[in-house]
């Protein structure tokens, strides 16, 4: 199947770009390329070419329900579990060796093979809970996950 590149393809794309590894919603997207005449239908639209191509991933959904998407370097991203904040919209990468036990601790528990690539865990970052305050949640213990923000790229 052929795949088109059209102007407002392209400027998607050019705006993908620059967002590595910060997720952002269908509308946001459309809100930052509406200057460059771009609908919210076209993204819609190239999102989801973009996202059947594997070109990027649906990571959940924002603290409203939208769909967010996150645009990043298939072939490194394989291989880890990722964290995704619900409030800044950062994408946060745990380190092999933790993400191998956490799947390996699901699978016994289980019987469940998690699929690393699509797996995004949703939380609130340790930058945004100092700025605004923890939600409102149950207290937990703390976790020892080794996790680095990383911007692909760069």
């Amino acid at each position: 199947m052929r795949t088109y590149r059209t102007r407002q393809r392209q400027a998607l794309a050019e705006w993908l770009e620059g967002r590595v590894d910060h997720a952002f919603s269908a509308r946001e997207a459309a809100e930052a390329l509406a200057g460059a005449g771009v609908s919210l239908s076209a993204v819609y639209r190239n999102l989801a070419a973009m996202e059947k191509e594997g070109q990027l991933r649906r990571v959940g959904a924002g603290e409203g329900g939208e769909a967010r998407y996150e645009f990043s370097d298939r072939e490194r991203c394989g291989t880890h579990l990722h964290l995704s904040c619900g409030r800044c919209g950062r994408t946060f990468h745990v380190d092999e060796r933790t993400s191998g036990a956490v799947c390996r601790a699901v699978a016994a528990a289980a019987g469940f093979e998690v699929d690393e690539l699509g797996t995004s865990i949703q939380g609130i970052c340790a930058d945004c809970r100092r700025r605004t305050g923890p939600q409102a949640r149950p207290h937990r213990h703390g976790h020892g996950l080794k996790v680095q923000p990383h911007v692909h790229g760069r």
